[in-house]
């Protein structure tokens, strides 16, 4: 009898990295470790304790595969799979998470020279010392009336590779004078593991402004710096491969390091949250997959492009093969449940938390629970951190109408879930608007396994089923489905993502499907919040952009 064989997913998060060991044709997942970066995010001081400016998120990529060698060896090791058995791998990565290179791949930072610069360390996605450029850049396709920031929304985030690598040119020009290459980590990641230089589509056409064919015009470049032209040209790349596309074998050296076997495999990489894609199952169009966790990222699947106004992206083979992939978000979910956590909880309710061994959430939502929809009479706008979608505004704030001597905390928690998912449907709806239907969602993450309630309201309130993943490890299984297909059929693999992600997700643990008695009590407050969505977020007053200043 033929031994069974595995794939590994690498998921490298903000803090941590994590391998996810995945037996096949089934999807069992065997095992999994996770190891946290030595130097976490660099945000305040250099590793040598010099200071960094406000706004800086840094990271030394030697955790990176320090991590790697620690999380593979140990899952190997405690599942027992021998390495001869693992067809493959895959990786996803935070993004955009940049760094500067050499010609053989190594980062700046550890040259002695530049140790102390923090322009030649990776610059994590949070880092957000590009304000000035990103005006520049927006302010230049603006004047250009250039057509293509209408795939993102209308606007480049100061997160994405143009800002930074203008940043880096700006601050520190002798950076990029001795770079070879300024890449995503995901994609330096791949390079050491098989030697080859290989750029992920997925980071490229999502937060690299590669268009396709190729990067914006010169002159529209050129309006926002002189030198820009020349460094997308030098710096950047021009070939790319979608997740799932076989970015080469590892070498000898990481064969022995990770204890598989030379040759092995990998996978283009593609974005963390993108990954979560074939990690839940989804490889066709009309199902979308939401990660309800500190955020909410919203991404689907379609055969056309369609230009949505006020998402973040539509990018081909942005997320699969043979598609396009369409992201919206919302800047605010779990992190707007924590904060209620933290500074809306009154000390009895913390008590009774306590004293019954509950998370103050699980107690909060119990008592919300027995609310009747649109009956916690407060309407809120889910704005705490601005808005994603469809406004794409980072400077509106939250909003709590309608507070009264008889208003609980728990009417409050409830109207919080309530905006949330009134959030959750503007987005849906906006979607469907624009020839993009939604027939129902797949969600993962945090909240999904362990909200119940919110998972109903956002039912509800939408008027579609969600089911839940079967996986709280979505992101890392759909990396494990990248490494399925780039292994191929002929190593024991798939002939492709969408048939590895169909064979190795499984079905949802979980389906939340609309109450009708609930969805007509939700249309009536809905109705509500879009009067102050609309209000405070086009133009009927300028409010909330007074209030902070």
């Amino acid at each position: 009898m033929e031994s069974p064989r595995f794939v590994l997913g690498l998921d490298f998060g903000t803090q941590s990295a994590r391998a996810l060991l995945v037996r096949i044709p089934d999807g069992r997942e065997v095992g999994s470790a996770v190891y946290p970066y030595s130097h976490g995010v660099l945000d305040s001081a250099m590793p040598d304790g010099s200071p960094l400016p406000e706004g800086f998120a840094l990271q030394h990529p030697g955790d990176y595969l320090e991590a790697l060698e620690k999380t593979v060896t140990r899952v190997l090791e405690e599942s027992g799979v021998p390495g001869k058995d693992v067809l493959g791998l895959g990786i996803d990565f935070t993004a955009c998470t940049p760094l500067p290179v050499l010609a053989d791949g190594t980062p700046l930072c550890f040259l002695p020279e530049f140790a102390k610069e923090p322009h030649a360390w990776v610059k994590l996605w949070k880092h957000h010392g590009a304000v000035r450029e990103a005006e520049d850049l927006n302010r230049a396709f603006q004047e250009a009336r250039a057509p293509w920031p209408a795939r993102y929304g209308g606007a480049v985030n100061l997160e994405w590779i143009l800002p930074k690598m203008l940043e880096t040119r700006r601050k520190a020009p002798s950076v990029l004078e001795r770079a070879h290459r300024f890449l995503e980590a995901s994609d330096w990641v791949v390079w050491q593991l098989t030697g080859k230089e290989v750029r992920g589509s997925c980071a490229a056409g999502y937060k690299g402004c590669w268009l396709g064919d190729g990067y914006p015009p010169e002159e529209e470049l050129a309006r926002a710096d002189p030198s820009l032209p020349g460094l997308v040209d030098r710096l950047l790349g021009k070939e790319f491969l979608p997740a799932g596309r076989p970015a080469g074998g590892l070498t000898g050296e990481w064969a022995a390091r990770l204890g598989l076997e030379e040759g092995t495999p990998v996978s283009a990489p593609i974005i963390d949250a993108h990954a979560a894609v074939p990690g839940c199952g989804v490889a066709e169009p009309g199902r979308m997959v939401i990660i309800l966790g500190t955020s909410g990222c919203h991404m689907m699947l379609g055969t056309e492009e369609i230009l949505v106004p006020g998402i973040q992206g539509v990018v081909w083979e942005g997320i699969l093969p043979g598609f396009y992939g369409y992201e919206a978000g919302q800047a605010a979910l779990g992190d707007l449940f924590a904060w209620f956590a933290k500074n809306a909880l009154p000390a009895a309710y913390a008590g009774e938390a306590e004293k019954r061994s509950l998370d103050p959430l699980a107690l909060m939502e119990e008592k919300a629970r027995a609310i009747p929809p649109g009956k916690s009479g407060l309407v809120a706008l889910d704005w705490w951190n601005g808005n994603r979608s469809i406004l794409i505004d980072p400077e509106l704030r939250g909003l709590v109408v309608g507070f009264h001597m008889g208003t609980r905390p728990e009417n409050l928690f409830r109207a919080l879930l309530e905006a949330a998912a009134f959030g959750t449907r503007v987005i849906l709806d906006h979607f469907q608007a624009q020839g993009l239907p939604v027939k129902d969602v797949v969600t993962t993450g945090g909240i999904a396994g362990k909200n119940s309630l919110f998972l109903q309201i956002l039912a509800d309130a939408t008027g579609r089923s969600f089911h839940v993943a079967r996986t709280d490890q979505a992101c890392a299984l759909g990396a494990a489905v990248c490494g399925a297909a780039a292994a191929g059929p002929e190593r024991g693999g798939f002939s492709g993502v969408v048939a590895a992600a169909r064979a190795l997700a499984g079905e949802p643990r979980a389906t939340f499907h609309p109450d009708p008695s609930a969805r007509d009590a939700y249309e009536k407050v809905f109705s509500l919040y879009m009067e102050l969505h609309d209000h405070f977020g086009r133009g009927g007053t300028d409010l909330m952009k007074r209030i902070p200043r």
